[in-house]
């Protein structure tokens, strides 16, 4: 196919996107003026979504949780009191961008391996020594996880066999969470109530929370904390007791909240505020940072980030946490040897591969810049506007439920958008060229 001079033509190219992992596509166009530009490498792949392992007395998790994160879902979806347990037990909800996903687990019943793959773990109204895997959490937090604990008894823990932890284990446990100094802590009631204040200025929730204000929520019963000298209150109630604590432990954050999240204790899981309140509170415990997708000849590489950040990442993020070894595969074949938070250079375009013990290796893309280009990148805005104008088109690849499915779509979306860009800008080269070509006389 060839265009006149700075014309342009939009082609839809058929990619199905694997949720699992990467999937890379490589454009070759034709040649022209400048080849070094004519092959584009793209990566397509949803963000890895942030794993909350929510340990509570019960398997269905927190009611008052469960229906606020299912009333915040974009897609439609029963009442929660219709669902399945298994239903129950997983729910998402986003945070710029990032998805974060909730697994409601028995705090009886937790795993190892479940703690291990947690991103953020949840003490909803229990004790560090009611399980016995307290000190595989210590651990995980100290490796980089969060925890939160939130303060207040689960009433189905009543009566129910406990599997004491470790004092070792339960004491480590302890020392990682904020604001708890000993075993009990009194609970503090006011007859005639209190509420809670603003966040601190200048924090990174107060900042993700400009338009999200916790100042006024009425507050009746809260457990009295506490804060240490390396802990940081967060949050106050107007009576000038804590409310929110956090602390840093190891490479993890960990943090207590005061109240329990019930409406016998307080009006905050009613209220509107708690779904983003809460989703930006796991999202900053996680520390989980957005990777570039787009990388140029001579840009750095921060291999825990991208590794932690990429879908299909965990096994290179467990074996960076392990100090094993790891290769950066350069398109052209050489190997790298990497050492501990080595930021290595991307020199070459094309397709790098990270290598690493019992992972799955990880594509990095590299372009060279369109010099010859003379399109400017889309805003949001116009991005949007292009979607909303663009014809249907028929999705041929298997269903997938929930709100997976539309974050694939869009991602479809914007890989045609990509390619489209690409190709014009090609041919948009090609037919400058051959202007600038002379003609005959």
């Amino acid at each position: 196919m060839r265009l006149e001079a700075a014309a342009r033509r939009e082609l839809v190219v058929p990619v199905f996107v694997t949720r699992e992992q990467l999937t890379r596509v490589q454009v070759t166009l034709g040649d022209d003026a400048l080849a070094i530009d004519n092959d584009r490498y793209l990566l397509i792949a949803p963000p890895r979504p942030v794993s909350v392992l929510w340990l509570a007395g019960t398997s269905r998790g927190n009611p008052y949780v469960n229906a606020a994160l299912s009333n915040s879902l974009d897609s439609s979806r029963p009442d929660s009191s219709s669902d399945s347990p298994g239903q129950r037990a997983e729910l998402a909800l986003s945070s710029r961008g990032a998805r974060l996903v909730v697994h409601n687990v028995d705090v009886l019943s937790v795993t190892a391996g479940q703690i291990e793959q947690a991103d953020v773990i949840v003490l909803d109204g229990v004790i560090p020594g009611t399980t016995q895997f307290a000190g595989a959490i210590e651990r995980r937090v100290a490796q980089g996880a969060g925890l939160l604990r939130v303060m207040g008894e689960a009433p189905d823990l009543a009566g129910r066999k406990l599997t004491q932890a470790s004092a070792a284990s339960d004491a480590a446990l302890a020392r990682a969470i904020a604001g708890v100094s000993g075993a009990q802590q009194r609970v503090s009631i006011s007859a005639g109530g209190t509420a809670l204040s603003a966040l601190t200025p200048e924090h990174a929730l107060a900042v993700a929370l400009q338009d999200a204000s916790l100042s006024g929520i009425a507050v009746w019963r809260y457990q009295a904390l506490q804060a240490r000298e390396d802990e940081r209150v967060l949050l106050r109630f107007d009576d000038g007791a804590a409310a929110l604590i956090e602390r840093s432990h190891g490479a993890g954050r960990s943090a207590t909240l005061a109240l329990s999240l019930r409406p016998d204790s307080s009006d905050l899981v009613l209220d509107p505020v708690f779904v983003p309140v809460l989703s930006e509170s796991l999202l900053y415990l996680s520390q989980r940072s957005v990777a570039r997708m787009h990388y140029a000849p001579g840009d750095g590489l921060d291999v825990a980030e991208y590794a932690d950040a990429m879908v299909g990442g965990e096994a290179m993020t467990r074996a960076l946490r392990a100090h094993y070894p790891v290769q950066l595969r350069a398109p052209s074949g050489a190997i790298q040897q990497l050492v501990d938070k080595q930021r290595p250079l991307l020199e070459e375009p094309g397709f790098y591969e990270l290598r690493a013990a019992h992972a799955v290796p990880l594509s990095v893309a590299v372009n060279t810049l369109a010099a010859e280009s003379l399109l400017d990148a889309l805003t949001v805005p116009q991005l949007l506007a292009r979607l909303r104008r663009a014809p249907a088109i028929v999705d041929l690849a298997p269903p997938i439920d929930g709100a997976e499915q539309g974050d694939t779509r869009i991602a479809r979306w914007l890989l045609w958008l990509a390619i489209a860009a690409l190709l014009g800008e090609a041919l948009l080269g090609a037919g400058l060229a051959r202007q600038r070509v002379p003609q005959p006389q």
